[in-house]
């Protein structure tokens, strides 16, 4: 079945696929350009934590209540969203060059702009295929509550593939992914409360699970809603005219994971994240790291509650990094707090880095615990186990590489060492 043009979900409506079904949301910006509540063009959503009116993403719902996409289950294979991801990437890549060549940033950074300019959100318009390089979500819910995909493949979106927002109650199980396209994260839950990720198979070309909360000013204060669509609306996320929050509990249990990094917070988090459990989770083959926390200096925000156990991985870069220079910025006045994270009962088989825990010196990472931990072969000695900038670090029984630790606590701050770059 080919759409060209975005679905757009409503409440109390389940959606559901027979056996072998394949919709493919076929490539065509114009298409998916929808006049939104205020009759102008452009759809509501966040971009890599900036919110503005944009293209529509292919499956899209705003501010509904039990919406369901299921597979109907019988003989033959589970349903497959395609997002035709390829082209539009061709696409963005075009737009992009064209907009360096003229002179101009690439679309990306003038988003950003607008951002920490604190530019309303009804100045927030970017909807010209020529010129707004702003590849669409698979899927997007937006200030949603109950929400179940369930039992479905999804593939090949233009950008994120799973992408709710401000959104409450959140089933997502039985899935499989395969998105090869740039950019293709699997699932990045954002500002969202009471999530819940179980057997879901990962095959994706950048993160698995990312958990996010806003980018910069817009996660830390909020953007201005007021003489928008959302000026009227009453919401949990809305305070005072600015559309903000963090995001709270989330469960990830029972995965398998292929890709980038399997869990990854960050590096959109200035609104904060809170209460993150992964455990039964395995990697047969490989991913970058396993558990990372990154941030940058512009971000703000604070990632506390994260507990990482009963999980086993193949061929990781690190099982552990938490690090919080995601650009490279030694000087932005915003430096992010990670504290409170819980690490056992882990195992790699093999690992280019053991742990790395590496803070900033004015904010360095605290209370953290590490338990039963154990990697079989560390490619690099010098990093099975890197404490820096970090304090209250407790390490229990744990083996890295020719690294054996019984029992460790570390307080370690360097006023002149700051931690690596790491993407």
């Amino acid at each position: 079945y080919r759409c060209r043009g975005p679905l757009q979900l409503r409440s109390s409506v389940e959606l559901t696929f027979d056996p072998g079904i394949r919709l493919f949301f076929e490539f065509d910006p114009d298409a998916y350009l929808v006049r939104s509540h205020d009759a102008r063009l452009g759809t509501l959503r966040r971009y890599e934590g900036t919110t503005l009116f944009s293209f529509s993403p292919l499956l899209y719902a705003f501010g509904e209540t039990d919406v369901a996409l299921t597979f109907a289950g019988g003989i033959g294979g589970n349903p497959i969203i395609d997002g035709d991801g390829m082209r539009w990437q061709a696409w963005a890549a075009d737009v992009d060059q064209q907009r360096v060549d003229a002179g101009f940033t690439s679309t990306h950074f003038a988003v950003r702009t607008a951002n920490n300019d604190d530019a309303p959100l009804s100045e927030r318009y970017r909807t010209d295929p020529s010129t707004d390089a702003l590849r669409p979500d698979l899927a997007m819910f937006f200030l949603c509550e109950r929400v179940l995909i369930d039992g479905l493949q999804l593939v090949n979106a233009p950008f994120w593939m799973v992408h709710p927002v401000f959104s409450d109650e959140l089933t997502f199980r039985n899935l499989v992914f395969d998105g090869q396209v740039i950019n293709n994260d699997g699932f990045d839950i954002e500002s969202c409360r009471n999530t819940l990720i179980e057997n879901v198979q990962f095959n994706n070309h950048d993160d698995n699970v990312s958990i996010k909360a806003g980018r910069d000013l817009d996660g830390r204060v909020g953007v201005d809603v007021r003489g928008s669509i959302l000026d009227s609306i009453e919401s949990r996320y809305i305070t005072e005219g600015r559309l903000q929050g963090p995001t709270d509990n989330v469960v990830v249990r029972n995965c398998a994971f292929k890709g980038h990094h399997a869990i990854a917070i960050g590096s959109e988090m200035s609104g904060g994240v809170q209460g993150v459990y992964a455990y039964d989770n395995h990697s047969p083959i490989e991913v970058e790291i396993a558990l990372y926390l990154k941030a940058t200096r512009s971000r703000g925000g604070s990632i506390h509650g994260v507990r990482f156990f009963d999980s086993t991985f193949t061929n990781v870069d690190s099982l552990v990094a938490l690090i919080p220079n995601f650009d490279g910025d030694t000087e932005g006045p915003h430096p992010s707090e990670f504290r409170d994270v819980g690490v056992a009962a882990c195992r790699a088989r093999s690992a280019t880095h053991g742990i790395r825990i590496i803070g900033w010196p004015d904010l360095p990472i605290r209370d953290v615990s590490i338990d039963e931990v154990t990697v079989d072969d560390v490619q690099r000695p010098h990093d099975e186990l890197v404490i820096k900038n970090a304090t209250n670090v407790r390490v229990k029984n744990a083996t890295l590489g020719s690294t054996r630790v019984d029992e460790l606590e570390a307080n370690h701050i360097d006023p002149n060492e700051a931690p690596p770059v790491v993407m």
